[in-house]
């Protein structure tokens, strides 16, 4: 296999290890690219230099590696540091070559951060979080706007097993575990003729995902709510629901929302949306706002089932294999 090599790793003097990552992934069957790392605890390693040609994965991100530590599978952690990378087309040739490479190591000299070149025409560049690129980008987007490079970021793909190891407790990946599911209407509208585009609907804002409010004729009136399931383990499922309450009831809580008293409001309901694999379609709810800049929570039941679905601590499994799409 052909190895895409780095001579001079940003982070030379405390790196420890070597380890390949495929690059098949990307479009590049044969080719693998051989990245300096440092061995941390619980056999995970931190990435010592710039990728070259591996997307998802920047300088200081964790990942994991097989048994052997030879070949990289995962990527545990996110830096917060970006990868942009630019290349001069082997189509261009004699002086420009220097020209395009000097005009961007200026620009990288002049923002104050780490590079690695890849010979004369491959650069990769280290963007921590708290610097602004927007000059750096200005250059190699004139270059390129001048036929005379190519550039990326190295997120603009991920990375297979990005933050996405197997969970060993039910076998779904580990991103799954945390999520938002939101469903874009309620159930009784999915009922009335027309739906959401029925004479006389009236929506919050212009589209209803968009939306926290609607009434629609036939259906009634809802607002969104979040309910919160806990998984063992720490983890959550937050599903985006609507709830159906008392249409004389819509203007004040209207009224409320934007306004001081929103951190006060409660609303009482039914749920309108089945929650997997429970079904509670109707079941009532209480739904409270623990933080002013987000959506109320259902927080409370008088329906047993629904009240343990909101407070018990749930398997993985029992969740995360019936999830709505």
């Amino acid at each position: 296999m052909e190895l895409v090599r780095h001579n001079d790793p940003a982070w030379r003097a405390k790196s420890d290890h070597i380890a390949h990552v495929s690059l098949e992934q990307f479009g590049f069957p044969g080719l693998a690219e051989q990245l300096w790392l440092k061995k941390l605890e619980n056999a995970t390693y931190q990435v010592c230099c710039i990728p070259f040609r591996a997307y998802g994965m920047a300088l200081g991100d964790i990942v994991d590696t097989t048994p052997d530590g030879a070949t990289i599978i995962a990527l545990k952690k996110l830096s917060g540091h970006r990868a942009l990378r630019a290349f001069i087309p082997m189509t261009i040739s004699g002086g420009v070559v220097e020209k395009s490479s000097s005009r961007i190591n200026e620009a990288i000299s002049t923002l104050g951060v780490l590079r690695e070149w890849s010979g004369s025409r491959h650069v990769a560049v280290d963007i921590p979080p708290d610097v602004d690129p927007v000059d750096l980008v200005n250059v190699v987007q004139d270059e390129e706007n001048a036929g005379r490079v190519v550039w990326e970021w190295a997120d603009s793909q991920r990375f297979a097993t990005l933050l996405s190891p197997e969970c060993p407790t039910c076998g779904n990946e580990m991103d799954a575990h945390d999520r938002h599911v939101r469903f874009l209407l309620p159930e009784p509208v999915l009922a009335v003729s027309g739906q959401e585009n029925a004479p006389g609907t009236w929506l919050s804002h212009s589209t209803p995902h968009e939306s926290v409010m609607m009434q629609v004729p036939g259906a009634g009136a809802f607002v969104r709510a979040l309910l919160p399931i806990k998984l063992e383990q720490g983890h959550a499922i937050t599903y985006g629901v609507w709830l159906a309450i008392d249409p004389s009831k819509l203007q004040s809580v209207f009224a409320a929302w934007w306004s001081p008293e929103y951190k006060d409001l409660k609303i009482t309901g039914f749920l309108a949306n089945s929650i997997p694999p429970w079904g509670m379609l109707g079941s009532p709810v209480e739904a409270i706002v623990r933080d002013p800049d987000e959506t109320p929570y259902c927080d409370r039941s008088s329906d047993p089932q629904l009240n343990r679905v909101l407070h018990d601590e749930w398997p993985h499994d029992v969740v995360l294999n019936t999830q709505a799409e």
